[in-house]
């Protein structure tokens, strides 16, 4: 490394700014923790998170299927499916998480009848199938056994992070919105968990970025010490689908108006202290780190009204594998991030050159570089 350093200094470029990290005995330890932690939670996420999220279907002459059918504790029912569904992969990685199924049945949950049922957004919107352009508003049904993400991810003490799911103990049917096929936003369980922290915090002015199916909206309108709720939307297709099939059955229609704009545009523009809540829900999932990014950027600024993202825990946790990678590159003097994802790439990018000043004094301090709460907060 040395030596490149002097070379470039020869050719006339500027040395390369770096990450300062001791070399002793403790951090070597650190870094040989976050080697493994890392791989532990690549596996997690490759071999039961990401197929989770977009959902395990079983069929329905499957001899896991009928098994499941004879259990009645949910306990014993997560741990069926989880156990039959590893045996798809290698043995030696189902070795490495097979731990990991004992603390994500204790996360999880069985949904049965009645559950979700009894959401007022469920009670009381009713949805027909309708096509406006590029969008397709539509009803989509979850088969019986599906095991789909339930809420946010869970960080161990050991900072291993273990998926919530939930098991459907029936044919669940969901509202879901469509745009070239692609579902841009379905009313599932996770939406309702990941929506229930922004939904309480809402009070006052409220201002939403991104309309989908108006839940956020209308669950918002229904609260007393809410009195407007104003949605940013870009695409007029949604408005339109919006106002014209859903927003006439909100109780409080009269607390909501929508704005055709586009968000980072509207707020580079607005002036703090106009909303006293906004909730930015224009991610596809927690792995749109990009979009993500260009907004915490521009909502810096705002002091008087109090910003959330949704999935910002998830999309934190993503960062994560990035930001320990260039950690780890900067302490052995190694290049690993062709081994990311273009998207993860980008973060590489930026954390590097975030981190190029950064001189390290005590080993606890990488925990700041490492993990997901203090990423998210310290972006900008």
């Amino acid at each position: 490394m040395k030596q490149g350093i002097l070379f470039l200094r020869r050719m006339g470029y500027p040395a390369q700014k770096m990450m300062k990290i001791p070399k002793y005995k403790k951090y070597r330890e650190f870094m040989e923790d976050l080697i493994k932690r890392c791989d532990t939670n690549n596996l997690i996420r490759e071999m039961i998170t990401e197929p989770c999220s977009n959902g395990i279907t079983l069929k329905k002459d499957s001899n896991i299927y009928a098994m499941l059918e004879s259990l009645s504790e949910d306990d014993a029912m997560l741990k069926a499916i989880l156990t039959d569904y590893l045996k798809s992969y290698p043995e030696e990685d189902r070795i490495k998480v097979k731990w990991a199924i004992r603390i994500i049945v204790d996360f999880s949950k069985v949904i049965r009848h009645g559950e979700y049922e009894n959401n007022p957004y469920y009670k009381n919107i009713r949805l027909s199938e309708q096509n406006n352009g590029n969008f397709t508003l539509t009803n989509k049904t979850i088969p019986k056994y599906s095991l789909c993400t339930l809420s946010e991810t869970h960080t161990t003490e050991a900072l291993i992070e273990v998926p919530k799911l939930c098991l459907f103990s029936y044919d669940f049917v969901v509202p879901c919105l469509k745009e070239n096929g692609f579902t841009w936003m379905s009313i599932t369980p996770y939406e309702i968990s990941t929506m229930k922290k922004p939904i309480s915090e809402a009070k006052g002015n409220v201002l939403t970025l991104g309309c989908g199916l108006g839940y956020y909206a209308y669950m918002v309108s229904e609260k007393p010490d809410v009195e407007h709720v104003t949605i940013i939307e870009s695409s007029q297709e949604i408005i339109d689908i919006f106002t014209q099939s859903i927003l006439p059955q909100f109780p409080h229609k009269e607390k909501i108006s929508i704005i055709k704009a586009d968000a980072f545009n509207y707020m580079s523009e607005l002036n703090d202290g106009i909303f006293n809540y906004c909730f930015a829900d224009i991610f596809s999932n927690g792995t749109d780190f990009e979009p993500y990014m260009k907004l915490k950027k521009i909502c810096h600024k705002f002091k008087a009204m109090k910003m959330s993202f949704w999935a910002e825990e998830e999309i934190g946790l993503g960062m994560e594998k990035s930001a320990a990678f260039v950690v780890l590159d900067e302490f052995y003097g190694t290049n690993n991030k062709e081994y990311l994802s273009m998207p993860e790439q980008k973060l590489y990018d930026y954390f590097k050159d975030k981190f190029k000043n950064v001189i390290i004094k005590n080993p606890s301090d990488l925990y700041s570089y490492t993990l997901a709460q203090y990423l998210t907060a310290s972006l900008f």
